[in-house]
């Protein structure tokens, strides 16, 4: 089943992620860690914070 992810601007320069019946609100700040880490994580092997993350989401 494909669930796209869907993606909104917040008033204060945040970001709601939707996937389904699940979301993220992010604050700006948030969000651009989050781009960064996207970024490292594709051209980099293995990131500290990608790490971290990938350990959270193993959890839930």
């Amino acid at each position: 089943m494909n669930n796209p992810i869907r993606l909104s601007k917040r008033q204060n320069g945040g970001v709601h992620i939707i996937q389904g019946k699940s979301f993220v609100l992010l604050d700006r700040d948030e969000a651009l860690k989050l781009i960064a880490d996207m970024q490292n994580l594709i051209s980099a092997d293995s990131p500290p914070r990608a790490e971290t993350m990938n350990k959270i989401d193993t959890r839930s």
